[in-house]
């Protein structure tokens, strides 16, 4: 859950990309022990941050820091969907078009969570080689602060919406495309639920985020679009409907295209199944369109 609102951070403007952030610490010290996991800051071409995690030397103590050099021609950042407001629910959905470009089921060699690597198509994480990385979805759900509250969809008050203001960051288990996050050993795992916590605690402190989501999709079936080991962030501007506390029953329909495209199956992820907050992947008037032009 979100932290308390005295202690909320504000919302800092994307900077330069290739721009070290000087925010490089350790995260994880035992009382008179030496560092387990240095973070080190930086941002991606497109100004989106990155951090990686490291628990082994010369980086965990400082002696050295990963190079991490985005080579990509500066892209456009990432785009916010919105939320409309479902009466019959009482729930917020978010509306996500624009994620419907992102890449889908690459090539191994064209892999984008992978390690830099000579003669390979540049992708997210600008290094060699990393332990553990996080870093902003480039097609996330939820995105940017919030901009001052509820509007209406053709000024009819039975159609609430507002941005999907929030975060999205993916978490890259591993650098190794063919491990699973069942194949680390307790001293990677480790590192992994150091990376977890500072993220949920950072991103629970901001300004609108009222409550932080960690969790892994995994296989093509679950509608997973990267094989390589990683999971997700979401820092969600409302409290999911799972951890809502529930004071009325309601009986109701719903009637929606089981495909978010044709030919492309809408799939409950981690987000949908975890923790009941919906994602759509295009808008209720375009799936109202397609129901119409249906002949039975």
């Amino acid at each position: 859950m979100a932290g308390d609102a005295r202690h909320r951070q504000r919302w800092g403007v994307a900077g330069p990309g290739n721009a070290p952030t000087g925010d490089d610490r350790v995260i994880s010290t035992p009382d008179g022990a030496a560092p387990r996991v240095r973070r080190t800051a930086t941002r991606l071409a497109d100004g989106r941050e990155l951090f990686s995690f490291d628990a082994s030397e010369p980086y965990v103590s400082g002696g050295a820091t990963r190079s991490m050099i985005d080579s990509r021609v500066p892209g456009a950042a990432p785009s916010s969907g919105s939320m409309r407001y479902d009466l019959l629910t009482g729930e917020w959905v978010a509306l996500a078009e624009h994620r419907m470009d992102r890449t889908h089921l690459p090539a191994p060699d064209r892999c984008p969570l992978c390690p830099a690597r000579l003669g390979r198509e540049p992708g997210e994480v600008p290094a060699e080689d990393y332990e553990v990385v996080v870093f902003e979805n480039r097609f996330p759900s939820f995105h940017g602060p919030p901009d001052g509250g509820a509007t209406t969809i053709d000024g009819e008050g039975l159609w609430p919406a507002r941005s999907a203001h929030g975060r999205c960051e993916v978490v890259c288990f591993t650098s190794d495309h063919d491990a699973a996050f069942a194949d680390l050993d307790p001293g990677q795992v480790r590192t992994v639920v150091e990376a977890w916590a500072d993220r949920t605690a950072e991103l629970s402190a901001l300004a609108g985020v009222e409550q932080v989501f960690v969790f892994e999709n995994r296989s093509e079936e679950i509608g997973v679009t990267l094989h390589h080991p990683h999971g997700q962030v979401y820092a969600y501007p409302y409290v999911t409907p799972v951890n809502e506390r529930r004071e009325l029953g309601r009986l109701h329909l719903q009637v929606f295209s089981v495909l978010r495209a044709p030919g492309k199956i809408k799939h409950l992820a981690g987000s949908e199944s975890g923790m009941g907050a919906w994602v759509n992947d295009t808008t209720p008037e375009r799936i109202a369109d397609r129901l119409r032009a249906v002949r039975l």
